[in-house]
């Protein structure tokens, strides 16, 4: 959306403007920072500067989104990881007991059976 917009509003005067994938090429190159608005600001000053800064704030509140995604669906397995495992360890340890439980009711029983 943002390259046939500024191919509309800068590929008159601005070569790197001009065609559908040099405005690619032009907004991937602002994301770096390696363009600056100063070019816009001369063919526009107002829309140069709203385009601008709107593409920035845009893309960059996407970035951060997909960012929180990520991270956020990484702690919720975590969590989830961490009570398997919790749970995989009570119940060892309760299997642990009920076999501590049966071998002693097992050598009482044996111990009653040798008398």
């Amino acid at each position: 959306v943002f390259s046939v917009m500024g191919m509309m509003t800068f590929g008159h005067v601005l070569k790197e403007w001009s065609s559908l994938f040099s405005a690619w090429v032009t907004l991937t190159m602002m994301l770096t920072v390696e363009y600056g608005m100063t070019a816009l600001v001369e063919v526009d000053t107002y829309q140069g500067t709203l385009f601008y800064f709107f593409f920035l704030v845009l893309v960059y509140f996407l970035l951060v989104n997909i960012l929180l995604a990520i991270l956020i669906d990484a702690y919720t397995s975590l969590v989830e990881e961490n009570k398997r495992l919790k749970q995989e360890d009570e119940d060892t340890m309760k299997i642990g007991v009920l076999h501590e439980v049966i071998l002693e009711k097992w050598c009482s029983l044996q111990t009653f059976i040798k008398k």
